[in-house]
Formats: C-alpha cells, structure tokens, sequence
C-alpha cells in the first residue's frame, strides 16, 4: 500500500507574545522649603563701598579716554588742577549750552544745537529727547535716566513697546556717532553714571523741546 499525501499544512503554533515591561515612574523630588539668608551686618555698607569704588573705576577710564583723544589739553588740564596728593582733577564734561527740538507728527526730530541744524529718525530721535529731559538734580545739568527709566520714556515716545537693554545701548551707540558727525560733539556728550544712569550733557535751563505748536523746557 501506497502512503497517502495530503496537501494540507499541519497548523502553525502562534508565537510566544513578548513579556511587557512595565515602565517604572521616576519620583519626582519635591524642591526644599525656602530658607532664610542671614545678611552680615556690615553687608550694606560694603556694597556702598564697593559701589564708589566702581565709580572712581569709571572717572579714571574717563579721564584715560578723553587724555587719548586730547592728550595735549589733557595734560595741560591735569597739571593745571592737580591737588596736593598728586591727583588730576576729571577734565570738565563738554556741555550744552541751548538744545531746540522739534517733533514732526511721523515722529522725526528736527535739533538745532549751536545754530547746527540735523533732523534724527524717529527711534533714535526718542532716545535723544529721552536723555535730554530733565528729572531734577543737584547740578545745572538735566537729571540722570536709569536704564529702566530710559526704556520707559522711549517706549512712552515712539508708541511701542520699551526696547530691550541691547538695542537701547545700540541707539545710544549709534547716536554718538551721529552727534559727532552732524554737530561735531564728542562721546562724552552722553554721559554715563554706573550709580545714576545715563543723560545728555545739557544744561535744563537750555533745553526746549516743541511737540506740534507747543514747547516744553527741559
């Protein structure tokens, strides 16, 4: 007898399924409790200290700046105000005697400074009002902008939103060169306090700033 073929496949087992692994939740650690800092006593009156430190750092990078740029006036002025101790006295800032502005309603600003006429393009005309306004002080100068402050009043000006830190230090950069080229004044015309700001070395009683018809000092 013949074996008998079938064509039939022998069903096929399924294969084993996978063991599953369970993913294991990581404990998230809860943040410590707020702990108080004890401040030295003394920690207020160092940081005064060091603040004037910081500025004595500012008045000797000015005086090095303005002795390269000038180094003969630099040096006859130096000589000229030396105290006892050797100590050359800060050269005088370069100041503004009398400042027209006029703002268009685009926001252009049109300044005459010593009869030098120049118009500035809105942004930049927005920080040039801002550091030429006055906010008081003790001297015959405009008051000093802090950075927040600035931003704020050039926010306040053009409509828009402040502009950051960079890009205010940008248009005051830029409006330095601008200064020098279309009124011949020099950097130190914007000053720069660590402690108090920023302003424009202008005197307030000189500053006249017209919106439209109408002007307002300082």
């Amino acid at each position: 007898m013949t074996q008998r073929h079938d064509d039939t496949q022998p069903p096929v087992a399924p294969p084993h399924p996978k063991p599953q692994h369970r993913v294991k939740r990581r404990k998230t650690l809860a943040p410590p409790p707020a702990q108080l800092v004890r401040v030295p006593a003394d920690f207020v009156p160092n940081l005064r200290q060091l603040q004037r430190a910081l500025d004595r750092v500012d008045v000797r990078i000015d005086r090095i700046i303005f002795a390269v740029r000038k180094p003969d006036t630099a040096r006859s002025t130096a000589t000229a105000n030396d105290d006892q101790t050797g100590t050359p006295v800060t050269p005088p800032p370069e100041w503004i005697e009398h400042l027209d502005a006029w703002v268009r309603d685009d926001g252009t600003v049109d300044v005459v400074i010593d009869e030098k006429r120049f118009s500035l393009q809105p942004h930049l005309g927005a920080v040039f009002l801002a550091l030429a306004e006055d906010t008081g002080g003790t001297d015959e100068g405009v008051g000093w902008k802090t950075t927040t402050d600035l931003c704020t009043r050039v926010s306040k000006r053009t409509g828009g939103p402040a502009p950051p830190r960079d890009r205010l230090n940008k248009y005051i950069h830029k409006l330095k060169r601008v200064l020098a080229e279309r009124a011949g004044l020099t950097e130190d015309v914007i000053q720069t306090n660590r402690r108090l700001g920023r302003r424009l070395a202008v005197k307030r009683d000189g500053v006249r700033i017209w919106q439209g018809r109408t002007a307002t000092q300082g």
